[in-house]
């Protein structure tokens, strides 16, 4: 029994060792560089210090811009996300999920100029996507936002995070967001 045990823990132990291990496409942010359970790729939207949204995906690349003006002590860059009509601008990454009850928290700044918009934590399954918490920013400086779930999945499913910048046909709006991370820990 102990042999097969052994040998688990001999294949899994550099799998980990390489998810946590830093490389040239590494984030540059102090603060969330060391966090080596956080799920998100390229947290901080920047890679060696130039702006980036790689790893995330955008419905609208098109609108979706970066500035300077980031959370204090943060790295040079943060994403801006405007506020439209229509479907809202966003980012989002997919997560594979692990198997049963799992407690996700998701944490980020963000703030507002005019219409604000918000970050989404869901679940998906074959082609339904269940929206479990989303949160409102609300606030014209940074502040950090967290979501909170428990969530039961299969070995099929994925957890998602999407960041969207608002939806408006008249105000104009731009939400500002960085330093994101998901973590996840077995719900008791």
């Amino acid at each position: 029994m102990k042999k097969p045990i052994f040998f688990l823990l001999l294949l899994i132990l550099p799998i980990f060792l390489i998810l946590c291990e830093k490389n040239e496409d590494s984030i540059t942010n102090p603060q969330i560089d060391h966090v080596c359970n956080n799920l998100l790729l390229n947290s901080s939207f920047e890679i060696n210090n130039s702006p980036s949204y790689k790893f995330w995906r955008a419905n609208s690349p098109a609108y979706i811009d970066f500035s300077e003006d980031t959370p204090p002590e943060d790295g040079q860059w943060a994403i801006s996300l405007p506020a439209e009509w229509g479907p809202p601008i966003s980012l989002s990454q997919s997560i594979k999920t692990i198997r049963g009850n799992n407690i996700y928290v998701l944490s980020f700044y963000a703030k507002l100029e005019g219409i604000g918009g918000m970050g989404v934590l869901g679940l998906q399954n074959s082609d339904t996507i269940i929206v479990s918490k989303q949160i409102g920013v609300n606030d014209t400086s940074w502040v950090k936002y967290t979501i909170s779930d428990t969530i039961s999945s299969t070995q099929w499913d994925t957890i998602f995070v999407a960041l969207n910048g608002g939806i408006s046909q008249l105000v104009q709006g731009r939400t500002y967001f960085d330093l994101c991370v998901l973590e996840s820990k077995i719900a008791n």
